[in-house]
Formats: structure tokens, C-alpha cells, sequence
């Protein structure tokens, strides 16, 4: 069995999916609605946007955001449920799925339809046959 991929690579598509413009950095906003995606609480969140912005920019840098995430590991934690879902279609644990398993999960599932269908196939935006967590993060957000 293969071993799970570093949770940093989860991390760091997450927020290179909430940094659409590719600018390099996520404004306090963006931050925000990210940590709500994943499942983060109100209370939890009040105090995370008084830490995450060491600097005080308005910019959370990629690193800063890896290390912060890093420093309070109940946070990985509570942020799991997207995480945790993609990883039922991530049979080997490299960070991407094959498509095909992604459909026959969710045609298990009894939740697979045209919509989802047309989701998956943008999922899958190289034609690779594969679909990244990142990728499946941006289809999951714009959806939001």
C-alpha cells in the first residue's frame, strides 16, 4: 500500500486554488472563504485572520499559509473534509486521481449525473486522463 502524499502537497493546492490571478499571495478575504471551504468554523477562523498575516500586508504568502497550517496541527485537522474526500479517489496516494476511478466512486456513491459529469470532464482540463487535487479543488470552489 502506498503511503499518503505529504500533506504539504494538499496544502499547497489549496492555495493555489484560491489564487486564481496567480499573484502569489491570498488577500485576508480569500483566506477566509478558503478556510470556510474546508470546513473551518466561525470562532476558529476569528482567530486564525488575527495570526496568518505575520507581516500585517493584507498578502498571506504560500509559505506563510504551509506554516501556519503546519503550527496548529488540529487546524489540518478540522480542515480534512475536502482533503479526506478527494483521497477516496486518489488510489495510490500520489496527489491526482484517474477520472475513471473518480466516476466509478461517485457512480458507487449514487451521486453521479449529467452536472457531475460535465464537472469531472473540466476537472480534467490537459486531457490526461488524470485530475489533480488542485484541479479538483478549483472545479469544488467556483462552485461556491
Amino acid at each position: 500500500m502506498a503511503k499518503p502524499p505529504p500533506v504539504d502537497v494538499y496544502l499547497q493546492a489549496e492555495f493555489q486554488s484560491m489564487d486564481t490571478n496567480k499573484h502569489g499571495f491570498l488577500t485576508p478575504t480569500e483566506f477566509a472563504n478558503l478556510m470556510v471551504y474546508l470546513g473551518c468554523n466561525n470562532r476558529l477562523l476569528e482567530k486564525l485572520m488575527e495570526d496568518i498575516d505575520p507581516d500585517k500586508d493584507a498578502k498571506i504568502q504560500e509559505k506563510d499559509f504551509i506554516i501556519y497550517m503546519h503550527k496548529y496541527p488540529g487546524l489540518i485537522k478540522n480542515t480534512n473534509i475536502i482533503r479526506g474526500l478527494f483521497q477516496k479517489f486518489d488510489k495510490d496516494n500520489s496527489g491526482s486521481a484517474l477520472k475513471t476511478d473518480v466516476v466509478a466512486d461517485l457512480k458507487e456513491m449514487g451521486i453521479y449525473n449529467d452536472k457531475i459529469h460535465s464537472k469531472i470532464e473540466a476537472m480534467d482540463h490537459n486531457k490526461d486522463g488524470n485530475i489533480s487535487y488542485r484541479d479538483f479543488l478549483r472545479i469544488y470552489l467556483s462552485g461556491k
